[in-house]
């Protein structure tokens, strides 16, 4: 692809948005709402709109980029634990969908993205804090990849 096409996104300008408040900052959906509310009024006055309406439109935006067209997947949970009267709270009477991409199929599709051949460190290590405990910081440091490597 040419090097402007930011395909889902509207520019360069609202991929480096969206990228910045999603994974860099984690902004929270009512700080995004907020923050698009603020830049509307300002640039209303030249008759132009925010980069994107909502928090919604951020994430929806996220979700329409294709690369390696991993499904969704749906899991319905709810609590299945004792209830002591019908005045429990709301959420154990609640059912609730999970909505995820299958972690295995997802980190196949990073290894063979050749974009990411020299910003992935292939080597499982184990960290672990001040008291001797285990620290997980990404897939490599997790026991499933320690276990595979000690495996062989």
């Amino acid at each position: 692809p040419p090097n402007d096409d930011w395909t889902p996104f509207e520019s360069q300008a609202t991929f480096l948005l969206s990228d910045f408040l999603y994974r860099c900052v984690e902004m929270s959906s009512s700080n995004i709402d907020f923050l698009m509310e603020v830049w509307a009024f300002e640039v209303m006055k030249n008759g132009l709109t925010s980069p994107f309406t909502s928090h919604e439109h951020v994430y929806k935006t996220i979700d329409k980029i294709r690369i390696g067209d991993i499904p969704w997947k749906c899991l319905s949970m709810n609590y299945t634990g004792t209830r002591v009267d019908e005045n429990s709270p709301s959420w154990q009477k609640e059912s609730y969908q999970i909505w995820y991409h299958d972690p295995d199929h997802v980190v196949k599709v990073m290894l063979e993205n050749p974009n990411f051949a020299s910003q992935f460190d292939y080597t499982p290590y184990h960290l672990t804090d001040g008291d001797g405990k285990q620290r997980w910081t990404n897939f490599m440091s997790g026991n499933y990849a320690w276990r595979q490597s000690v495996s062989v």
